[in-house]
């Protein structure tokens, strides 16, 4: 009977013993066959900010067979290290900055540029870059000063902020020692105009209802959130014109970049007597048209609006003025950025040695200024078997075993970068 038993239990262990090596041998096979290369499941933001008492995470996450590893990069190519309390790589990839006191700031760590990369077997891959600014908390002061305007003409207010904070504050509303606000956001209309870069133009100035007023700025620090309201007030002089003089422009712009979708504020600003009139033409195929006014289109006392702006309004604008006496024109180059996405199709390929691929780097947004080709993170070089066939075409044929791996495109312009990823292995034919 024991022995028996112990037959049982011989048998018992046994066939466990089978099924634990056949589940092994599966998995290891499985593993194997279905090996694939890294994909980006979190990829970093192109922009990080923040402040140095707070600091910041940048999480970078992949996934691939087998898991590939993060580790992050510079901008030209070395390792990314700890530095003892002040940036810090985590196990799972995420790349830490710690908060720090303004005396501890480095720029090689906290003004710079990174990029995450994932590796296994199949090949490496990286992000597209990832551009870090931390700001230091520190005291500023905004100012508002008098402006002198004559009768009726436009008056330009500015709120003059210091150029070392610049960057991350904006004017939020303008105040008036009445209580009266006039917001940035719905200042469009009527006789305000509130613009993105602070200014506020007051149209048809008044001595009775403008010149009686003290005027403040409100600004806000886009990363700390900090409120802060000027720290000195602006006073509207109205003069009486005594005889006619030329208009002369005293508000323009010379380029503006907005991004599609937004509401554009073009300004134009004169001053003249008589009072000037303000017209907005476009340059088309190399002459200068009025613009039809639509729902799009609004001109509202020199300053041209511009609704849902798409990357087609970008070019070169004309502030065109004139009285009786003279006239004059200034020019605004125009520019709608659209986000950069980037796509590489086929994203899988499996093919047999001898054979051809064509990758092709589908590409949107506006403006594109460069496209280039990586393979396993090296830069692609044209030769023989491997073609440009166009910027965005990357022809490799015929295929050699050296040619497996992880191919990327990145497009870049100013304001950012995007990447498309695809894989090229050997063996069975697919492609996906």
């Amino acid at each position: 009977m024991i022995h028996i038993k112990n037959l049982i239990i011989s048998s018992t262990m046994t066939s466990w013993y089978l099924f634990i090596i056949c589940f092994v041998l599966s998995a290891m096979t499985t593993t194997s066959s279905e090996r694939r290369g890294p994909f980006f499941t979190v990829e970093p933001e192109s922009h990080v900010e923040f402040m140095n008492s707070s600091g910041a995470a940048i999480a970078c996450s992949s996934q691939g067979n087998p898991s590939p590893q993060i580790t992050w990069i510079k901008k030209d190519g070395t390792p990314v290290s700890d530095v003892t309390g002040l940036r810090h790589v985590r196990p799972d990839g995420t790349l830490v900055f710690q908060p720090f006191r303004a005396e501890e700031y480095r720029q090689d760590v906290h003004s710079a540029i990174y990029r995450c990369v994932a590796r296994n077997v199949v090949g490496a891959i990286a992000s597209k870059d990832v551009n870090v600014r931390a700001a230091i908390n520190q005291y500023y002061e905004t100012q508002v000063y008098d402006v002198f305007v004559t009768k009726g003409n436009t008056a330009v207010l500015k709120c003059h902020i210091p150029s070392f904070v610049k960057e991350y504050v904006s004017v939020m509303a303008w105040m008036r020692d009445d209580g009266s606000i006039i917001h940035a956001e719905n200042g469009a209309g009527g006789r305000y105009t509130v613009f993105p870069t602070g200014e506020l133009y007051i149209r048809m100035a008044d001595p009775l209802t403008d010149g009686m007023r003290k005027y403040y700025c409100q600004t806000k620090h886009r990363i700390s959130g900090a409120i802060k309201q000027s720290s000195s007030s602006g006073r509207i002089i109205i003069r009486d014109a005594h005889s006619t003089f030329p208009p002369r422009v005293i508000d323009r712009r010379a380029n503006l970049i907005v991004k599609e979708g937004s509401t554009v504020k073009l300004p134009c600003a004169a001053e003249g007597y008589p009072i000037p009139q303000i017209h907005w033409l476009k340059l088309e195929k190399s002459q200068a048209v009025r613009l039809s006014k639509n729902q799009r289109f609004v001109e509202l006392g020199g300053t041209l609006i511009i609704r849902r702006a798409e990357p087609e309004d970008s070019g070169k604008y004309i502030c065109y003025v004139n009285n009786s006496v003279a006239d004059e024109r200034v020019d605004t180059e125009l520019l709608v950025s659209a986000p950069l996405r980037a796509n590489i199709s086929p994203k899988q390929v499996k093919a047999e040695e001898g054979e051809s691929v064509i990758f092709n780097c589908s590409i949107k947004g506006h403006p594109v200024h460069s496209v280039t080709w990586v393979k396993n993170l090296n830069p692609v070089v044209a030769n023989s078997r491997i073609r440009y066939l166009s910027r965005d075409l990357l022809q490799v044929a015929p295929i050699v075993r050296e040619d497996k791996g992880m191919y990327q495109c990145f497009v870049t312009n100013d304001f950012g970068m995007a990447q498309g990823t695809a894989e090229l292995s050997l063996g069975g034919k697919y492609l996906s």
